[in-house]
């Protein structure tokens, strides 16, 4: 019952991509050959061979989702996620496309009718997802492809897990009840019994699967538990009692027969996406430096011009797994040679160490733009979470909470805390809180986001001086 369910979902989910991706081409047809796009007098292919290409788009497009966790029975992700998921997979599908038309010359396609495709796709893929998770939620209210479970453990823990099940109705599980010893116990369930009349009330009730969650240390019961329910013919799951440590996304591993519950979901630690991600900033970088060559020559000629010492200063910051690096920036100071790291301190609002050029180039952040070389060194990447200096690493880490989980992935030029406002002398636990959002939710769309967002939120900043 419980995998028919499943099963059932992960075939509605394809049968909707199948049908979004097949809109998407028939519209992008009409869109380029049917529209004020298309030149009357230009002849073209008929409509049966553009859409022969779905045999080749298709099964690409859907082998895509597939990596990216889009038939995933178990998952659900929340809006901003799923699209994101979409999106990468769907612009992955969209290149493989155009390499296999750069290969084989012989196949002509219309490039606005790809354009329009790789626009069409995304939306119309998470069009059809989001009326198929509003079909869902109203069959889940009536009770149908729902899934009757029980929580088993101590009331805290259980409070926990029955208010993320009760406020997310699309995970699919209709809570029955509780089994507790604690009677009494104030939980937001009916009350079912305790441990000893768990094979009588699931049998009684109908009962499909049952989570324990119970901490760690009781093992013993969690082993009873566990085998109880293999001998009724329930599935069971734990829910182990680490949600004081864990974040929002924890991830799990397999070593040798092990599990292994990843406490901080990281993307880039996959091999693959560390891959893209670096491929992608050597690239940006070295067309950034190319088209901002003029600007930077410009820049370096009036620091020489208009004030004694060197034009670039490195300055150490602390990097990926908490190395140091010597970051580069445009000096805007006036020059006292190895003063920047001496006297530790945040520049201030009219700091009177600022240079006549100084002050404009950090208005603008305009000081920043020689890290582009740090990105190619391999020391930083495009966008991720802002370094810092050695001595401000080790206050902090101190004081503020979860501070060094930022050195889990490269430092940035620009990141999701800066577009958000939390730059400059602002707060540092915020600051934070937005780093490890952006480690733990990492997409290569995320990174165009930010980057997209940086010279209207990041570069011009109030807190820039």
């Amino acid at each position: 019952m419980i995998q028919a369910t499943f099963r059932w979902l992960s075939l509605l989910k394809l049968g909707v991509d199948t049908v979004a991706i097949s809109l998407s081409l028939v519209l992008a047809y009409h869109i380029r050959f049917s529209s004020f796009f298309h030149d009357q007098l230009q002849a073209h292919k008929p409509f049966y061979e553009h859409f022969i290409g779905l045999i080749f788009i298709l099964p690409l497009f859907l082998f895509l989702s597939f990596l990216s966790g889009l038939y995933r029975s178990r998952s659900h992700y929340f809006r901003r996620e799923l699209f994101l998921r979409i999106i990468r997979a769907h612009v992955t599908g969209t290149l493989g496309v155009l390499s296999l038309l750069f290969v084989l010359r012989t196949i002509h396609y219309s490039r606005w009718m790809i354009v329009a495709f790789a626009l069409l796709s995304p939306l119309c893929t998470y069009g059809g997802r989001s009326f198929l998770s509003l079909y869902l939620k109203r069959l889940r209210k009536r009770g149908i492809l729902t899934i009757q479970a029980a929580l088993v453990g101590s009331p805290d823990e259980m409070r926990f897990c029955a208010e993320k099940i009760l406020a997310h109705p699309q995970t699919g599980y209709t809570l029955v009840g509780a089994f507790t010893e604690e009677q009494g116990a104030e939980i937001p369930l009916v009350y079912l019994g305790g441990y000893n009349d768990l094979e009588n009330v699931v049998i009684e009730r109908g009962i499909e699967e049952v989570l324990i969650t119970l901490p760690l240390s009781e093992w013993e019961t969690i082993g009873r538990l566990v085998k109880e329910c293999d001998y009724i013919g329930v599935k069971s799951h734990i829910v182990p009692g680490l949600t004081p440590f864990l974040s929002s996304k924890p991830s799990v591993d397999i070593l040798e027969g092990m599990p292994l519950i990843s406490i901080h979901h990281v993307p880039l630690d996959d091999p693959f996406n560390n891959m893209i991600k670096r491929f992608f900033d050597i690239l940006f970088s070295i067309s950034s430096l190319v088209v901002l060559s003029p600007v930077l020559l410009l820049v370096a000629l009036l620091i020489k011009l208009t004030s004694r010492g060197p034009v670039i200063y490195a300055q150490k910051r602390v990097g990926l797994n908490r190395r140091e690096f010597n970051m580069y920036k445009f000096r805007t100071m006036t020059h006292c040679p190895g003063q920047q790291d001496e006297q530790p301190g945040w520049t201030v609002k009219n700091d009177p160490r600022r240079t006549p050029i100084g002050a404009v180039l950090r208005a603008g952040s305009i000081d920043e733009f020689p890290q582009f070389f740090n990105v190619l060194k391999g020391d930083m990447s495009v966008v991720g979470p802002r370094p810092e200096r050695p001595y401000f690493v080790e206050e902090f880490r101190k004081t503020v909470p979860d501070y060094m989980i930022k050195h889990h992935v490269r430092p940035g030029i620009t990141g999701w805390a800066q577009i958000c406002g939390w730059r400059g002398d602002t707060d540092i636990e915020e600051r934070i809180r937005h780093d490890l959002f952006y480690i733990e939710n990492w997409s290569i769309s995320l990174d165009l986001l930010i980057i997209l967002k940086t010279p209207f939120c990041g570069m011009i900043n109030p807190n820039a001086y």
